[in-house]
């Protein structure tokens, strides 16, 4: 079992400081990573230096320490004659579990996540001579405490109008909040509009970051429809003269035992004419703002990589074959949009993991533009690709929903340094892994 972890790390945030001392406080305080370990000491610092000034990230933080960890933890099971699949099962930490004194408990199976991986990269089977397999794990907190604010307004034509502030940056933000509206009021997604995010018009929200618009804002919308749904059926109920029990919505419209009342009749009882509407106002605050050892986070993100790679000996050319990510996404609002946002973050994470590399001379960088400076393109993506979704509704969000979309990066780095070291017996302690770094690595086991 894990005894103890002790992490001393110094963050390069570059010439300013920008976001990086929060960057540098959200990574190291889950360098413990998925695990329960009874001793822990951490240390880190944000450190400036006469280079590109470092900000936000997917993952913000976090990957750094689950390259450290990830890759100690294969070491050691390396060192132990120990499955690393098998090591990593016997610490995870169990759901209901707190990650530190006072903190969220973990609200999702590490085990049932790891489990899906290997099984879909096939650990247990032999791999083929020219093929190392790799596994990493890890977890991240969202930004805590955390607000939102949503307004629902259903109109006389049974239209709805969500109010929010999450802002639509190709995540498939204003599709989701249209979703759960649509999901709430039994109406058909084509009838509900997502007002443009407008400080002057749509409520207060805290960020749009850290995976949390699903869970935060989406219950605060979630909160907010379900404000109109007991409206719609109070009206109905003292209408007709039964309880609110007996009726249900369908369809846009309140269903009696002996009566289909659309919305446009049942504002038409509410307010004796064609006009009016009904408002709901849904807001999710924290039920406290501080732990022991940090802020509480309102939801953990969940990520489980399994990586299949093969190397050039002559070149040192790193091939990923095949990658399976799995992520504790609790209850998945729309899978399609999930699946984009996983398999986005693994090719970004292979970004770092095998190309990206500010280079300097004398003070200058070197490589300072996208001709210069290589990030992946389609032909860097895994041949194989796979994105599986741990579904139990033990979220905080709408329907029992998490946040997701950073966590899929995070493991990479590990996951394939960890199949390199299966395959060739040589651990990389540096990023990217370069032909040149693999090389020199290859020949110096030689």
């Amino acid at each position: 079992a894990l005894v103890a972890v002790e992490c001393d790390a110094d963050y390069d945030v570059g010439a300013y400081a920008d976001i990086g001392p929060r960057v540098v406080q959200k990574g190291t305080y889950t360098a413990t990573g998925p695990y329960r370990v009874p001793h822990v000491e951490l240390a880190a610092r944000a450190v400036y230096t006469n280079t590109t000034p470092g900000g936000a990230f997917r993952g913000f933080g976090v990957p750094q320490l689950a390259w450290a960890l990830e890759s100690l933890v294969d070491a050691a099971a390396d060192r132990l004659g120990r499955d690393p699949v098998e090591l990593r099962r016997q610490n995870f930490l169990a759901h209901g579990e707190e990650f530190a004194p006072g903190d969220t408990p973990i609200d999702g199976k590490l085990e049932e996540s790891l489990s899906r991986a290997a099984e879909a990269i096939g650990w247990t089977r032999a791999s083929a001579a020219d093929r190392g397999r790799g596994v990493a794990a890890m977890l991240k907190a969202s930004v805590a405490p955390s607000v939102s604010e949503a307004i629902v307004r259903l109109h006389t034509d049974g239209s709805v109008s969500v109010l929010a502030s999450a802002v639509e940056m190709g995540q498939g933000t204003r599709t989701v909040l249209a979703q759960i509206a649509a999901e709430v009021l039994c109406v058909l997604l084509a009838r509900v509009t997502v007002v443009q995010p407008d400080t002057a018009v749509t409520p207060y929200d805290q960020t749009t970051s850290s995976s949390r618009s699903t869970t935060m804002t989406g219950r605060a919308v979630q909160v907010a429809s379900e404000d109109v749904r007991e409206q719609l059926l109070r009206i109905t109920a003292e209408a007709l003269g039964v309880a609110t029990r007996d009726l249900t919505l369908d369809e846009g419209a309140v269903v009696a035992p002996a009566r289909r009342l659309p919305y446009a009749e049942v504002l038409l009882l509410r307010f004796g004419m064609s006009g009016g509407e009904l408002i709901g106002r849904g807001v999710i605050a924290p039920g406290r703002t501080a732990a022991p050892l940090g802020g509480s986070t309102p939801f953990w993100e969940m990520a489980v990589g399994a990586a299949e790679v093969s190397v050039d000996e002559e070149t040192g050319a790193v091939r990923v074959e095949r990658y399976v990510s799995v992520a504790d996404v609790g209850r998945a609002v729309n899978p399609l949009l999930l699946e984009g946002q996983d398999e986005g973050g693994v090719v970004q994470g292979l970004g770092h993991t095998l190309l990206e590399e500010m280079l300097y001379a004398d003070g200058h960088l070197l490589n300072g533009t996208l001709l210069l400076y290589r990030v992946p393109r389609a032909d860097d993506a895994p041949e194989a690709l796979e994105c599986h979704f741990v579904e139990n509704a033990d979220g905080s969000g709408p329907f029992g929903a998490k946040g997701a979309g950073e966590g899929s990066l995070i493991p990479v780095s590990p996951a394939v340094a960890n199949a390199l070291a299966r395959l060739t017996g040589v651990r990389l302690r540096d990023l990217p892994l370069t032909p040149e770094r693999v090389w020199r690595a290859l020949r110096a086991r030689r």
